[in-house]
């Protein structure tokens, strides 16, 4: 029985985010605060790929939490080999180098290695 309500609960509170964004949908304020959240994120994503066209075939260091995955620290030296509208081409530098395709929103940053 306890099981039963457990699940039911877990059911209804994974649930309750949904009704919530559900009822502020209808709010006009809400539609234009997205909207410009929106805008924003596509703003900063157009301000990235034309950084990191800027910087192909030149040695950066990137961020990205991505890179947590592969067992490589958060920033890591790569060179830009191709840019993409949502893909990045690189060329990691480490001990082994070896060619990394990472998609443009997992990149957080961006820098030239002067």
């Amino acid at each position: 029985m306890w099981l039963f309500i457990i699940v039911f609960a877990i059911m209804i509170f994974t649930r309750l985010d949904d009704l919530i964004e559900l009822f502020k949908s209808k709010e006009p304020n809400y539609q234009e605060s997205k909207a410009k959240e929106q805008m924003e994120l596509l703003n900063q994503r157009a301000e990235l790929v034309e950084r990191l066209h800027s910087l192909i075939g030149l040695d950066c260091q990137i961020e990205s939490q991505l890179f947590y995955l592969m067992s490589l620290s958060s920033k890591v030296e790569v060179t830009i080999q191709a840019v993409d509208q949502d893909w990045v081409e690189l060329s990691v530098k480490q001990r082994k180098p070896f060619d990394l395709v990472v998609k443009i929103e997992d990149v957080t940053s961006v820098s030239r290695i002067v």
